[in-house]
């Protein structure tokens, strides 16, 4: 077995909670493009605030997602919660 994707968990969780996706451009994040999996659900959990893009060590924003990166319990928790907050379901 291997761990989700960050994606694939975006994509299952806005699904579950019935949130329409919105068309994806690829201007959200430099590695999201309207052809990588996933990218509407995660252009939408962005543009909806469930998500935000990854940091480097100093905390700078780099302008990536890593959609195709392992999700760790962390960033899974956050975007449940979060999800929650915003979706209210």
């Amino acid at each position: 077995t291997r761990d989700p994707t960050r994606g694939e968990v975006l994509v299952t969780l806005l699904q579950a909670m019935d949130v329409p996706l919105r068309w994806q451009k690829g201007g959200v994040f430099r590695d999201v493009t309207p052809l990588t999996l996933h990218a509407a659900a995660i252009e939408t959990a962005a543009a909806d605030g469930i998500v935000a893009g990854r940091t480097d060590a100093s905390g700078i924003v780099t302008g990536e997602f890593g959609p195709a990166d392992s999700v760790n319990r962390a960033e899974m928790a956050k975007i449940l919660v979060r999800a929650v907050q915003v979706y209210g379901r």
